[in-house]
C-alpha cells in the first residue's frame, strides 16, 4: 500500500535563511524531464542558482549560531573562575579546541585589556572594540559584519563578536561588568562558495551595509548580462546579510583524462610482484613507467602513440581490464521521539526526522563492531564530532599520510552518517554508535581517479569495511571500478552510490553498477531534488537539500547534492549491519525495497527508486519486529 508523503514531513520549513529567485519560482515541473532541452536547462540552472543562495546562506546562519553558543559558554566558564590565572586558562584552551577563534580579548573592571591568540590586525582591533563597547552598553551579545582584511594579497573573512560577562562571585559583580570579545575566521563561507560554485556553474556573494564581498567564483561582466542569467538571494536574518548567487552559464566537466590519456589502469587477477612487473616493462619495448599501484590494480605512464599496442600487450599477460586513467569527481551537489541534544539538531537538521532516524534509535543506535568507509576526500580527524568515532582508515593518494580531509566534502558526508551525537555540541550522526574508516582516494578539489577510488573501495574490504560510502562518480563505465565494486558485493559489502547531479538520466557510475545501492535526492516537500539525476537504476531516496552536517576545522556547513542523500542510506544500512552483521547485499536491498515509503509512480521508477527510506521500518524488518511508520 502506498503511503502519503505528508506523514513524514516533521520539519516543514527548516532554514533560517529566506530563498528570492529574481528570475522565475522554483517549479514543481523540475521534478520531471522535458523533452525541451532548453526549458529543461533553463529549469535545472534556476533551482541550482536557489540552492547554491540558500546552502551558501545556511552555512552562514549555522557559523554565526555555532560562533554565538561557543563564545556564550566560554564567558559562563571565565564567570565561573574566581582567580585571573583561571580565566586565562578557560581562554586559552578555548582557543585551542576551537580554531575557528583567531582572537580573545577580555576586559575585566579595574584591569586592562588582555589579548589572547594571534594579534589582530589594525582593522580587526576596530571591529573588535566596536562589538565590546556594544556589549557592555546594551548588556547582550553583540557582533558586526563581515569583514574581509587582506593578508598576504588575498582577502579574508571575519566576524567580531563580543558577550558581557555576568560573575558568579559576589564581589566580582559588585565591581562591574566584564567583557570577552573574539575575532573569528569565517573561512568555510569562502571555501563552500567556492565548492558549490564549481560544481552548480555559479558565481556567489554576500552583502551587508551596502558592500558586496565576493565570497565564491568570480563573476565577469558579460555573465552577468547574459539575458537567460538567473540569480537567487537568500536572507540570514540574525546577522542581517543577504546572500546572491549568479548563474554562469558554464558547463560542468564530468570525466577528466590525466596527462592527455597517456596512462593507462590495469588490474589483475593477483597481485604482481616486482619481477614481473620488471619483465613486463622490458617485454613492453617501450618507455614504461609504474607511476604507483595497491593491491592488484597498477598505473602504467607511456607515450600517448602507444596506447593501442599497449593495451593488446597488457591484455596478453594477463591483465583483466585495461582503460585510460580518468578522474571521478564528488556528487555534490513519530510514535516516539529519541531527539538528541546535539544543540544544532532541532533548528538545522530537518532530514534526520524526515526519515524517521529518531524513531530507529529506540531500536538501534549502532554498534562499534560495524565499520563504514568513506571512500572521498578524508575525514577531518580533529572535528570534535570524530573523537572516538574513526578506525584506521588509508590515504590511496600518499600511503605514508594519514587519511585527513583537505577539501570538506568527505567530512560533511562522514557526519551525516556517524558524527557524534548527544555531546551537546553540533549536529547528530544517524548511525552513531558505528565508526567510519575514512578512506582517502580523492583530492583537495574532489577530484580523484578511477584507480585510486577502485584500489580505495579494495582496501576498505580488505580491512573489514561493512559498509562503502561512495558520494562520487563519472558518466563513463569503467571496468577496473566495477570490479572494485563487484568485490565489495562478493564479500558482503554494501556499496552505496550517489545517483549524480546533473538533471540527466544518463547513468553515472558506480551508482548505475547493479552491485551498488543508488541514492537520489529529495527535497523537504518529498520532491526529486532538481538536480538528482534519474533512470532505470534509481534504487532508493533519501533528503539531499540544504543538508547540515560537519565540516573541516570544527565547523558546520549546509551543501547539497546526492552526494549528501547517499550518506542517509549508508546510515540506515549500517544501522541494519549493527542488527546482523551476516546480512548480505541482496538482503540489505531487499529490506529497503519492501519498508521504504513509496514515491512517484507506484513500484519502482525512474525518479525515486522504490521511494524514501523509511528508517524505522527498516531497522523492525530487520530485527523480526512489525514494522513501524515515521509520524510528524
Amino acid at each position: 500500500m502506498r503511503r502519503s508523503i505528508s506523514a513524514l514531513v516533521a520539519v516543514a520549513a527548516i532554514l533560517a535563511v529566506t530563498t528570492v529567485i529574481e528570475n522565475r519560482p522554483h517549479s514543481a515541473q523540475l521534478n520531471q524531464p522535458k523533452n525541451n532541452a532548453a526549458a529543461l536547462n533553463s529549469q535545472a540552472q534556476t533551482a541550482s542558482t536557489r540552492l547554491v543562495a540558500q546552502d551558501v546562506a545556511q552555512t552562514a546562519s549555522l557559523c554565526v549560531s555555532d560562533c554565538q553558543t561557543t563564545l556564550q559558554h566560554v564567558v559562563s566558564s571565565v564567570a565561573h573562575e574566581t582567580s585571573l590565572s583561571g580565566k586565562q586558562q578557560v581562554i586559552e584552551n578555548a582557543l585551542r579546541t576551537h580554531p575557528q577563534f583567531q582572537t580573545m580579548r577580555l576586559q575585566l573592571p579595574g584591569s586592562g585589556l588582555q589579548t589572547f591568540g594571534k594579534q589582530p590586525s589594525t582593522e580587526c582591533s576596530t571591529h573588535l572594540a566596536a562589538v565590546e563597547n556594544s556589549a557592555k552598553q546594551e548588556r547582550k551579545l553583540s557582533y558586526g559584519n563581515l569583514e574581509t582584511p587582506v593578508s598576504d594579497g588575498a582577502p579574508t573573512y571575519h566576524l567580531a563578536l563580543a558577550a558581557p560577562i555576568s560573575f558568579a562571585d559576589p564581589k566580582q559583580q559588585q565591581s562591574g561588568a566584564g567583557v570577552l570579545s573574539a575575532d573569528t575566521s569565517m573561512e568555510i563561507l569562502g571555501r563552500v562558495a567556492k565548492h558549490l560554485d564549481r560544481q552548480f556553474g555559479t558565481a556567489t556573494s554576500l552583502s551587508h551595509t551596502g558592500k558586496t564581498i565576493h565570497l565564491g567564483e568570480p563573476l565577469a561582466l558579460e555573465e552577468s548580462n547574459q539575458p537567460n542569467a538567473t540569480v537567487a538571494s537568500a536572507q540570514v536574518p540574525a546577522a542581517g546579510w543577504t546572500v546572491s548567487s549568479h548563474s554562469k552559464m558554464t558547463a560542468k566537466a564530468n570525466r577528466t583524462p590525466i596527462d592527455g590519456n597517456t596512462e593507462l589502469v590495469v588490474r589483475f587477477r593477483t597481485k604482481q610482484s616486482d619481477e614481473q612487473l620488471h619483465q613486463m616493462e622490458a617485454a613492453s619495448k617501450s618507455t614504461v613507467t609504474i607511476k604507483r599501484h595497491a593491491s592488484r590494480i597498477y598505473v602504467f605512464q607511456a607515450p600517448g602513440d602507444r596506447i593501442a599496442d599497449l593495451t593488446s600487450f597488457f591484455f596478453s599477460a594477463g591483465a583483466l581490464s585495461i582503460e585510460p586513467h580518468t578522474k571521478a569527481r564528488i556528487h555534490q551537489d513519530q510514535t516516539t521521539t529519541n531527539e538528541p541534544n546535539d544543540v544544532l539538531y532541532g533548528r538545522y537538521q530537518w532530514n534526520f526526522p524526515y526519515i524517521g532516524a529518531d524513531q530507529e534509535w529506540s531500536i538501534n543506535t549502532g554498534n562499534p563492531a560495524v565499520k563504514v568507509a568513506v571512500v572521498d576526500t578524508g575525514v577531518d580527524m580533529n572535528h570534535p564530532e570524530f573523537q572516538d568515532q574513526l578506525t584506521d582508515g588509508y590515504n590511496v593518494i600518499d600511503p605514508s599520510s594519514p587519511a585527513q580531509d583537505d577539501n570538506g566534502h568527505g567530512t560533511h558526508v562522514s557526519g551525516v552518517i556517524a558524527a557524534k551525537t548527544n555531546n551537546l555540541e553540533g549536529v547528530a550522526g544517524i548511525a552513531f554508535n558505528n565508526k567510519i574508516m575514512p578512506v582517502k582516494a580523492m583530492d583537495k578539489d574532489g577530484s580523484g581517479s578511477v584507480a585510486d577510488i577502485a584500489t580505495g573501495i579494495e582496501w576498505a574490504v580488505d580491512h573489514g569495511a561493512n559498509v562503502i560510502n561512495l558520494s562520487l562518480g563519472n558518466n563513463e563505465d569503467s571496468a577496473v571500478l566495477h570490479q572494485a565494486v563487484q568485490y565489495a558485493y562478493s564479500h558482503n559489502v554494501a556499496v552505496i552510490a550517489a545517483m549524480g547531479n546533473d538533471n540527466s538520466n544518463e547513468p553515472n557510475y558506480p551508482a548505475a553498477y547493479p552491485e551498488a545501492i543508488s541514492v537520489c535526492a529529495l527535497d523537504s516537500n518529498g520532491q526529486r531534488a532538481s538536480f538528482s539525476n534519474y533512470g532505470p537504476h534509481a534504487f532508493i531516496s533519501a533528503p539531499g537539500v540544504s543538508i547540515a552536517s560537519t565540516y573541516p576545522d570544527n565547523r558546520y556547513a549546509s551543501m547539497s547534492g546526492t552526494s549528501m542523500a547517499c550518506p542517509h542510506i549508508t546510515g540506515v544500512v549500517s544501522l541494519l549491519k549493527s542488527i546482523n552483521a551476516q546480512f548480505n547485499v541482496d538482503q540489505i536491498k531487499s529490506i529497503l525495497q519492501n519498508s521504504a515509503i513509496d514515491l512517484g509512480d507506484p513500484g519502482r521508477d525512474p525518479y525515486y527508486g522504490y521511494g524514501l527510506v523509511n528508517a524505522p521500518a527498516a531497522a523492525s524488518q530487520a530485527a523480526g519486529q512489525a514494522p513501524a511508520s515515521p509520524t510528524p
